[in-house]
């Protein structure tokens, strides 16, 4: 059956913002839950609670990440602390070894792409922003010192979907999102679309009605 890229896309945005509300689906190879106090925990291979979590630091660097991006059309990497990694789609870092690359040499560490989330309820005369994303050297006085980190994030690779739960008791709504490729088996021109897709899905808990907004931030390369 020959599957289109609309139906495609909208079948897997489905699909992907159900499974994520059972905390039970979308099992994966792994599964991490990093911290902005420090801590994180891993779940080995398996389905999901049925390994001992261990115990690591969120500090560690985190040498890899969930691929996104259509086959041959260059990559880039989200990880476990929520930030986007290695952009080859702009032929510059690591991978570009000695070849002309067309853009300028990025700065160390995630580039280029962040969203944020701000919420109000409307008793509140101030709203509530995090970042969706754990960086804690950018919480500092002197530069959006009201945007914070989510206390933490859930995340489970399981190419080409990848899910993430973002925690944090402070807010009034509860937030998850699914990344995922336009990978179609069998239909390699389709598969080959240069990009990705983010699906955010967003959840008022509560009885007040809440005001939310999502801001993503895209630097020209």
């Amino acid at each position: 059956m020959r599957l289109s890229r609309r139906r495609f896309l909208a079948t897997c945005a489905a699909t992907g913002t159900a499974a994520l509300a059972d905390s039970t689906s979308l099992a994966a190879p792994y599964r991490v839950t990093v911290q902005n106090d420090g801590t994180a925990s891993r779940s080995a291979a398996g389905s999901a609670g049925d390994a001992a979590p261990l115990r690591i630091p969120a500090a560690m660097p985190m040498g890899s990440g969930a691929p996104l991006g259509g086959i041959g059309t260059g990559f880039v990497e989200i990880r476990a602390d929520g930030c986007f990694y290695e952009w080859q789609i702009f032929n510059s870092g690591p991978w570009a070894m000695n070849a002309r690359s067309t853009t300028a040499p990025p700065p160390p560490g995630p580039q280029y792409l962040q969203f944020l989330l701000r919420a109000k309820k409307d008793s509140q005369n101030v709203g509530q922003i995090r970042r969706l994303y754990l960086r804690s050297d950018e919480n500092n006085l002197y530069s959006l010192p009201f945007v914070q980190d989510v206390q933490s994030i859930e995340y489970r690779a399981a190419y080409p979907i990848t899910g993430l739960r973002y925690n944090d008791s402070a807010i009034p709504v509860r937030i998850s999102a699914i990344a995922f490729s336009p990978f179609i088996p069998g239909n390699a021109r389709e598969s080959a679309t240069p990009g990705f897709h983010v699906v955010y899905a967003l959840e008022n808990p509560g009885d007040e009605p809440v005001e939310v907004s999502l801001l993503g931030l895209f630097d020209n390369p």
